[in-house]
């Protein structure tokens, strides 16, 4: 497999076109690629993933959700893609009312080729809450 040509078939990015920074990361027999955030994603924003066929044929790729929360993933399968091809992946994660800092959620991403099967990549983003906390106004008069 070609690492290189491999960590560029899939990202995502904020609605507003912004990528945030992260980690690249291979298992040990190479047919697995991991993306991790390296910072805290923004609250209230949308994140698109895109997957890309940076193959030399076409591919489908079964897709494949976890989620410690609730997520939802509308698609299980991609349409073919041709070489140098792509598609965005939506996925909708809800955040229970009973998330707090110390309940974070781990959403994992994958796309399996059907091709070569050996080969996958998969996206793991951390989500946490930080919930503001609100002290009460007193005076002292």
């Amino acid at each position: 497999m070609d690492r290189a040509n491999t960590e560029t078939a899939v990202t995502f990015m904020s609605d507003d076109g912004d990528t945030p920074a992260y980690a690249l990361g291979w298992d040990e027999t190479n047919t697995t690629l991991t993306l991790t955030p390296t910072e805290l994603l923004d609250m209230g924003t949308w994140y698109n993933f895109t997957l890309s066929n940076n193959g030399q044929a076409a591919d489908v790729y079964t897709l494949t959700l976890t989620s410690t929360w609730p997520a939802t993933l509308p698609i299980t399968r991609t349409a073919r893609l041709f070489p140098q091809e792509q598609t965005a992946i939506p996925i909708t994660l809800t955040a229970p009312l009973t998330a707090t800092s110390s309940t974070p959620n781990l959403l994992q991403l994958t796309a399996y080729s059907t091709f070569d099967t050996a080969v996958s990549v998969t996206a793991t983003l951390q989500t946490e809450i930080h919930w503001p906390v609100f002290l009460p106004i007193m005076s002292h008069n």
